[in-house]
């Protein structure tokens, strides 16, 4: 797979038709719209996903509800000037990205719903 494909197939895939269709029909129709093979793909993915997904959830959510997440970002803004946040407008996925989002239809009708990265995605 291309470097573009795999953009394509992952990152286009989330912001396009992925999310979309969860924001507008919810995560059911989104499993209820694949075929029968897709179906089986994104179970696959979301059943390998799942827990390790739940486990760092349920981190953030301990560290929000803890109150250390946001002494983090205040920590993070106190240090900000001796070590700024560094560039990724030059790095390959940035690069592969906006070639591929140059080459996007208006329509966005060649963004795919990779069934692989709905599940992973959803658990």
């Amino acid at each position: 797979m291309t470097p573009e494909q795999a953009f394509l197939e992952s990152s286009e895939s989330i912001t396009g038709k992925i999310t979309k269709v969860i924001s507008k029909r919810g995560i059911k129709a989104l499993y209820d719209d694949l075929s029968e093979e897709d179906k089986a793909t994104f179970r696959s993915a979301y059943s390998a996903s799942y827990k390790p997904n739940k486990e760092i959830r349920q981190e953030i959510y301990d560290e929000v509800r803890s109150g250390n997440e946001i002494r983090t970002v205040i920590m993070h803004g106190e240090r900000i000037e001796k070590y700024p946040v560094g560039k990724i407008d030059g790095t390959e996925t940035w690069i592969v990205g906006e070639k591929v989002r140059a080459s996007r239809e208006p329509d966005e009708s060649n963004i795919p719903l990779n069934p692989f990265t709905a599940g992973v995605y959803v658990a």
